[in-house]
């Protein structure tokens, strides 16, 4: 298979717009201290704060929650390929089959994923809704379901969970998650709270239920699928529960003026300054 390249510039621009780069020989180095990095030739990208060294394409798998065939589709709508030749010659995977994945899901209670909520990120069984967590023993990961408007399931997104109850690297995707969600809690759709991950969005709804409060918390499968999500007609207020980052900021904004030209009403919930999440702020 050709390499998929991806055109630095439309990188930088997307994730990275009004940062500081410095253009090199070979690349594109990006930030104050030129931490980040894309190759010229579209192959690579570079967070060396974070070591973390893959493809553009790869990364932009990560930060839109998106599976390989739904990100070639996400690349070729937004002019991200720098070689042509994928915009003509993409194929899609077949039709998800959830069948094929659920059959090896246990039940989520008193298996790893269960220690690894409830001991790691000290949260409450109450807190976990029924009939949306599970976990595969045999590749050890936890399985949320991601649903879409109508509320069908169409992927699930992976956590991989080590023998001590740590997370290891990204989470995956299985099927595909644009414009799709994990439903936390329900308490109709007037309000709703978009937060990023799974942890983030089970630390909410318990921090509301221990003030017998329910609100409709959906977790958005990452950052950049915010912008995707479709909101039903009767919802009035949005809001965004984004990590205190610089992702987070611009995604804000983003939505925050998408949202208002839709006529909802658009504000921010953020963990205090000294943590990066709500979870972290949970355990902190």
């Amino acid at each position: 298979m050709k390499p998929i390249l991806i055109n630095p510039n439309a990188f930088i621009s997307m994730y990275f717009q009004g940062i500081k780069t410095e253009d090199k020989p070979n690349e594109i180095r990006i930030g104050n201290k030129g931490s980040k990095a894309v190759l010229k030739d579209g192959t690579a990208f570079f967070d060396h704060e974070e070591n973390n060294h893959t493809s553009m394409f790869n990364e932009i798998l990560r930060r839109e929650g998106l599976d390989f065939s739904s990100g070639l589709k996400f690349c070729k709508d937004m002019s991200l390929f720098l070689d042509e030749a994928w915009t003509r010659t993409y194929k899609l995977k077949k039709e998800f089959k959830v069948e094929l994945y659920e059959k090896d899901f246990l039940p989520f209670g008193f298996t790893d994923a269960h220690w690894y909520l409830k001991h790691t990120r000290e949260i409450e069984d109450l807190a976990i809704p029924e009939n949306t967590i599970y976990w595969n023993e045999n590749y050890r990961y936890l399985a949320h379901r991601i649903v879409d408007v109508n509320m069908k399931t169409i992927g699930y997104q992976r956590i991989y969970i080590d023998r001590d109850w740590l997370k290891v690297g990204f989470p995956r995707v299985l099927g595909k998650c644009s414009g799709g969600k994990t439903v936390i809690n329900h308490n109709g759709y007037e309000e709703i709270i978009l937060v990023e991950g799974l942890e983030d969005g089970l630390t909410l709804n318990q921090s509301y239920l221990a003030n017998n409060i329910r609100k409709t918390i959906w977790v958005m499968i990452g950052v950049g699928n915010f912008a995707n999500v479709i909101l039903p007609e009767e919802n009035r207020k949005v809001i965004l529960a984004v990590d205190n980052d610089n992702a987070g900021e611009k995604m804000f904004l983003k939505c925050k003026e998408k949202f208002r030209n839709m006529g909802k009403a658009v504000s921010r919930l953020r963990p205090k300054p000294e943590y990066n999440d709500f979870n972290d702020e949970l355990r902190g």
